[in-house]
């Protein structure tokens, strides 16, 4: 089984192309996804795809393994799999080895681990942006070739296998500003709408992974608010059709990604 958690759409063309090539089925994380004892049995291998936000699994993956733990069960062990796939814009810090931290708790270990680089969709600080539409469009023409020999290994049931991309200084970016980014930086609290273009349609509401947008009755028509469960995903800033979100003046005059239906 492949569960996987997709903010803007890259983790799920990843997901759903493993799931081909692997003969598996790709489950998307939601908050009404049951804990892992729940999903998983133990002829069964489970591969975790999620994208990197700042040098880590995103907190909403981690608040479902912490949920998962008090559960109060725990998935069998041997002779289960377990692997992680991870999308990045670039690089990926540590994230397989918090990964590997969270799931101590639940008696798992990670048998392979792996990062796949696709379009860049952050643009909530300076500095940050998508990618030009040519290195957009060689990440998503390369992915295939990089999932195959994934798909391989993971078939074959190998173990001990970390092919990720940790970039530089890759310990101060997961374990300094990963705390920082998280405690200061992510949340809902930045997003700003540009009323004289938002036209109500609610994508931005049906289209939130965590389910942390709610359209609320206003005299210009219902508009989006956004709730503590975001984990800034963006998938709202990316998806409104009117660009009328913004991440506060961050954003500014960023572009937009949509990822394609399949690579």
């Amino acid at each position: 089984m492949i569960l996987y958690f997709s903010g803007v759409g890259n983790t799920r063309l990843v997901a759903e192309r493993l799931a081909s090539l692997c003969n598996d089925r790709a489950i998307a994380l939601t908050p009404a996804t049951p804990p892992l004892s729940d999903l998983c049995h133990k002829d069964e291998r489970l591969i975790l795809c999620f994208p990197v936000y700042a040098w880590g699994p995103p907190r909403f993956v981690e608040a479902y393994l912490k949920r998962s733990q008090r559960s109060g069960a725990t998935p069998p062990t041997r002779p289960y799999r377990l692997y992680m796939v991870c999308t990045c814009g670039d690089d990926i810090g540590r994230t397989d080895r918090l990964l590997a931290r969270m799931l101590r708790p639940l008696n798992l270990m990670l048998d392979g681990a792996w990062s796949v680089r696709m379009p860049n969709t952050y643009v909530a600080l300076p500095g940050f942006d998508v990618d030009s539409k040519e290195v957009e469009q060689s990440k998503l023409q390369a992915a295939p070739d990089t999932l195959r020999p994934i798909a391989d290994s993971i078939a074959a049931g190998e173990q001990g296998i970390v092919r990720v991309t940790p970039g530089a200084l890759p310990w101060v970016k997961s374990h300094v500003l990963r705390p920082l980014f998280n405690r200061f930086l992510t949340g809902p609290g930045a997003f700003r709408l540009r009323a004289d273009a938002c036209t109500g349609c609610g994508r931005c509401a049906k289209g939130c992974p965590t389910g942390s947008i709610r359209m609320t009755a206003t005299d210009s028509g219902p508009r989006p608010t956004w709730t503590a469960g975001c984990t800034l995903c963006l998938s709202c800033y990316h998806h409104c059709p009117q660009s009328a979100i913004t991440y506060g003046r961050y954003s500014r005059n960023k572009g937009q990604y949509r990822a394609p239906q399949t690579l």
